[in-house]
């Protein structure tokens, strides 16, 4: 018996071998439909570069009636960033799998939102961190979270009273929480 189910399995196995490296229906690739350059126009080209000093010589988009061809584009290689630490987590599992607003705001003032929590696994202390840029430095490192309630995956927003709200998943028998006040206000 061995051996009879040995073989209908290696049968059926070259079968579907077979049938998996068949073209499609209609006896073409399907990528023969896709538009494809000729071997020649596939040559690496330098991108031109331009040091610019700060944002007042930016590229702008096309005007009306202009075409994408008549702008320079530039490529800017001396950026230099600066880094600041503004919260702490043990928490990894920053997105999951979700594309939220971690960050609100402007020049004048950005409030930034995280999942955090300062313990390891199971995580009971997990909520929105927060920090908030008053337009010349980040306020001090929160070790509370913003809420009351276990959460996770905040996303902040600036409202146009001059609030901020945060919104996150508390659970499954809840789906939303939301917190606010106004912009700044404390961590």
């Amino acid at each position: 018996m061995k051996h009879f189910t040995l073989v209908l399995f290696l049968v059926g196995a070259v079968a579907l071998t077979g049938i998996a490296q068949s073209l499609p229906s209609g006896g073409q690739s399907l990528l023969e439909d896709v538009p494809q350059l000729t071997p020649a126009l596939r040559v690496a080209a330098p991108m031109p570069t331009h040091a610019i000093a700060d944002f007042s010589d930016r590229p702008q988009q096309p005007l009306q009636g202009q075409s994408d061809t008549d702008i320079e584009h530039v490529q800017n290689r001396d950026l230099v960033i600066q880094r600041q630490v503004i919260g702490y987590t043990q928490y990894d599992l920053q997105s999951n799998a979700a594309i939220d607003d971690r960050m609100a705001g402007g020049a004048e003032a950005v409030s930034a939102a995280w999942t955090m929590s300062l313990e390891l696994t199971p995580f009971d202390d997990r909520g929105t961190g927060y920090n908030f840029y008053d337009g010349t430095a980040w306020a001090e490192i929160a070790y509370e979270r913003v809420e009351s309630v276990r959460i996770g995956w905040p996303s902040v927003v600036h409202t146009a009273s001059g609030r901020e709200v945060i919104v996150s998943h508390p659970g499954i028998d809840t789906p939303l929480h939301m917190a606010w006040r106004d912009a700044g206000a404390g961590a």
